[in-house]
C-alpha cells in the first residue's frame, strides 16, 4: 500500500482510528491509578457517593447517622455512585473505612478510566473541528494524554478537576458545532451538558448566562437579513440553550432551597471562600511583590534570585518571616495557628487561612449555642455577606490584588508529568513552566482574537474557560488545581496556532518556490 492509499484509507475510517488510538492512551492512564489514600475533598465526595449508593440519598456521614447536604457538586458523586452499583462489589465492601485506602482506593479510582476515554475522544473532536481535519485531532489526544490525563494528580484523585475538564472539551465541541450549523439541537444538547457542569463545578452557574450570552449575540451575523428576524432566531438558539442548562439545573436548586433555603447548587463552602479572598487584599505592598514568588513557577523565583522580589523558605516559615500570613503549611507557628482555628480563635491566627477557618469555627459555634437550625450554612452566609462589604469598601484594591491571584492560579501545569527525553528534575520544571506559559497565553491569544473579530467558532471554544478563570481569580484564593480543567482547551489553543503558523509558512514556500520557477 502506497503512502496516498493508506492517507485515503486512514481518512475515510478516521473515526475507527480515533478510538483505538484513545483507547491505548486510556490504558495508558491506569499506570498512574495507585493505591494512595483518599484524603481530604475527594473523601467527601466518597462518602457522599457511598451515601447515595446504600441510601439513595445526597448526605454525609455523621458517625452511624446520615445527614442531607449539598456542601458538594453532585453530578462526580453519581457518576460514583453508578460505578458502585454496576461493579458488583458487595455491600459489605462499599465502605467508606474499606474504600479510602490500598487496593480498594484503586478500585474506586480506576472508573475516572472512563472520564479520561470521553476526554481524549472530546480532545480529538474538538481540534478536528476547529481545524477541518480528521486525523489532525490525534495531536490533541496525545498532548492532552501527555499534559492532563497523564498527571497522577488528576487522574489519582476524586476531585472534581478531571470530570470538569472533560465536560468542558465535550460543551466547548458542542458550542462550536451548534454556532457553526446553527442547528436547534446542538444549542439544546449544550445547554444539557452545560447543566452537567454546572453541577460539576458550581462556579459554572454563575458564568453559564454570560457564555449563553455571548456565543449567541455577539459573533457576526453568518448571513445578511432582516436585523429584527435574525434578532428572533439567535433569542430562540439562546432559549433553547437555557432550557437545556435549567432540565438539568433547575431539580437540584429546587431541592436545596426546599431543604437548606437557598439557591445555590452548594453552599457551606461559599462564604469561607469568598472571607478568604477578602482577607487576601488586605495583603501589604511587600507582601503583595512577594506573593508572585510564593505562588509562582520556579522559574519565575530562579529569574528573582537576590532581587528584592526573591524569597526564602524561612520567610514563609518563621513565626517572624515576612510572608507568614501565606503560608499555611508546616511551619514554626503552624500548632499556635492551628490551635486557633481548632478553638475558633480568629485573632490569634497567623496565616490568612487559619484566621478564616477560625472565624468559620467560632461563628459556627455561636448558631450552636443559640440553638438555629444549619449552624454551618449561617455561619458561612454570614461570612459571605462581611466579605462582599470587604470587597465592596475598596473595589480598586481588589481589582489589583486579582492580578496575583490570576498569576497563583495561571501556573496549574503539575510539575510531576512526564516529559520524554528530560531526566534533569531542575531542567524539566522549567521546560514544564515555559509549556505552561505557552498554553495559557494561547488560550488568551485564541479568545482575545475571536472576541474582537466576533468569530463564532473561536469564542465557542475558549469562552467557558476564559470565563471560568475570571471567576476564580475573582472571588476565591485561585488554588492553581481551580485552573486546571483548563489544560486541554489551552492545548487546543496551542495546536490551533501552531496549524496557522505552519499554513503560513507553507503558503510563503510556495511562493518563493513559485517566484523562482517563474
Amino acid at each position: 500500500m502506497n503512502a496516498s492509499a493508506f492517507f485515503f484509507v486512514a481518512n475515510r475510517f478516521w473515526w475507527a482510528i480515533m478510538l483505538i488510538v484513545c483507547l491505548a492512551l486510556t490504558a495508558l492512564s491506569a499506570r498512574q491509578i495507585s493505591t494512595n489514600n483518599i484524603k481530604g475533598d475527594a473523601l467527601q465526595n466518597l462518602d457522599i457517593s457511598l451515601n447515595l449508593y446504600h441510601h439513595k440519598s445526597f448526605a454525609r456521614s455523621n458517625g452511624k447517622k446520615i445527614h442531607l447536604t449539598n456542601f458538594r457538586e453532585p453530578f462526580p458523586t453519581l457518576v460514583t455512585s453508578t460505578y458502585f452499583a454496576l461493579s458488583g462489589k458487595d455491600s459489605s465492601y462499599l465502605t467508606i473505612s474499606n474504600l479510602r485506602t490500598g487496593d480498594p482506593a484503586k478500585f474506586v479510582k480506576l472508573h475516572n478510566l472512563g472520564w479520561v476515554f470521553l476526554g481524549l475522544i472530546a480532545s480529538w473532536l474538538l481540534l478536528n473541528e476547529v481545524t477541518k481535519t480528521r486525523l489532525g485531532g490525534g495531536f490533541a489526544a496525545a498532548a492532552c494524554y501527555l499534559l492532563f490525563f497523564n498527571n497522577i494528580y488528576i487522574v489519582n484523585s476524586l476531585y472534581t478537576e478531571l470530570a470538569t475538564g472533560v465536560l468542558l472539551l465535550w460543551v466547548s465541541w458542542l458550542m462550536v458545532r451548534a454556532t457553526q450549523t446553527l442547528r436547534l439541537s446542538y444549542f439544546l444538547i449544550s445547554g444539557i451538558v452545560m447543566g452537567l457542569l454546572c453541577l460539576t463545578k458550581s462556579a459554572f452557574l454563575y458564568v453559564a448566562p454570560m457564555i449563553i450570552l455571548t456565543i449567541v449575540f455577539w459573533p457576526k451575523a453568518m448571513i445578511n437579513g432582516d436585523q429584527k428576524k435574525r434578532f428572533y432566531e439567535r433569542a430562540v438558539r439562546a432559549l433553547f440553550m437555557t432550557c437545556g442548562t435549567l432540565i438539568i439545573v433547575a431539580p437540584w436548586v429546587v431541592r436545596n432551597h426546599m431543604l437548606f433555603d437557598t439557591a445555590q447548587i452548594t453552599s457551606g463552602r461559599s462564604g469561607w471562600v469568598l472571607y478568604k479572598r477578602a482577607l487576601l487584599n488586605q495583603m501589604t505592598e511587600e507582601e503583595f511583590r512577594g506573593g508572585f514568588a510564593v505562588f509562582g513557577p520556579d522559574l519565575y523565583r530562579h529569574l528573582v534570585k537576590d532581587t528584592f522580589l526573591s524569597v526564602e523558605p524561612e520567610d514563609m516559615t518563621s513565626k517572624h518571616g515576612r510572608f507568614r500570613r501565606l503560608y499555611a503549611g508546616p511551619s514554626e507557628f503552624s500548632q499556635e495557628d492551628l490551635r486557633a482555628q481548632t478553638f475558633g480563635e480568629p485573632e490569634n491566627a497567623i496565616s490568612f487561612y487559619r484566621k478564616t477557618s477560625a472565624t468559620f469555627i467560632k461563628l459556627s459555634n455561636k448558631m450552636k449555642k443559640q440553638g438555629l437550625p444549619h449552624p454551618e450554612l449561617l455561619a458561612d452566609k454570614m461570612m459571605q455577606a462581611e466579605a462582599k462589604d470587604m470587597i465592596l469598601s475598596d473595589p480598586m484594591r481588589h481589582l489589583v490584588m486579582g492580578s496575583l491571584m490570576f498569576w497563583r492560579g495561571f501556573w496549574n501545569l503539575s510539575s510531576n508529568i512526564d516529559i520524554p527525553l528530560l531526566n534533569s528534575v531542575k531542567y524539566k520544571t522549567y521546560a514544564i513552566n515555559v509549556i505552561n506559559a505557552a498554553l495559557g497565553v494561547s488560550l488568551i491569544v485564541i479568545f482575545l482574537s475571536n472576541f474582537l473579530k466576533r468569530n463564532a467558532a473561536g469564542l465557542s471554544l475558549t469562552i467557558a474557560p476564559i470565563l471560568m478563570m475570571v471567576f476564580y481569580t475573582s472571588v476565591s484564593q485561585n488554588l492553581p488545581r481551580f485552573f486546571a480543567p483548563t489544560i486541554p482547551i489551552m492545548i487546543v489553543s496551542t495546536l490551533m496556532i501552531t496549524q496557522c503558523i505552519l499554513l503560513k509558512l507553507k503558503a510563503k514556500m510556495r511562493m518563493f518556490k513559485d517566484a523562482d520557477s517563474g
